[in-house]
């Protein structure tokens, strides 16, 4: 959580939302205003409970999420983005209307014996 404090600041508690179905929690979001970026509206944490994932509720709880970054939150757009091999959220960006703009590369320097 530490992260979260140090990229949103003292209010990300705020914007830590559970999302209930029939008073079950089925998944997490955390919708914010992107510091120093006017208007665009992201999503810290974005995510079903393993037990909810592939029963079709991630696109709906995403297009409420929008709509809470529009109507709450002032955002008037909103950037998202997943891994290249995460295609369940992928699908949900299309669906929701979301227009691939771009690709990001990730590369790790580590030592001889380390990690992977």
């Amino acid at each position: 959580m530490r992260n979260v404090a140090n990229e949103l600041g003292p209010t990300y508690r705020d914007s830590c939302l559970i999302a209930y179905e029939e008073e079950e929690p089925i998944g997490v979001l955390m919708p914010h205003l992107e510091p120093g970026k006017e208007g665009e509206g992201r999503f810290f944490y974005f995510g079903l409970v393993p037990e909810e994932r592939g029963r079709k509720k991630s696109l709906p709880l995403y297009v409420q999420g929008l709509h809470l970054l529009k109507e709450q939150f002032g955002a008037s757009y909103s950037v998202g983005s997943t891994s290249a091999g995460n295609i369940p959220m992928r699908k949900v960006f299309r669906k929701a209307g979301g227009i691939q703009t771009g690709r990001k590369y990730v590369y790790e320097w580590r030592k001889r014996g380390e990690g992977k």
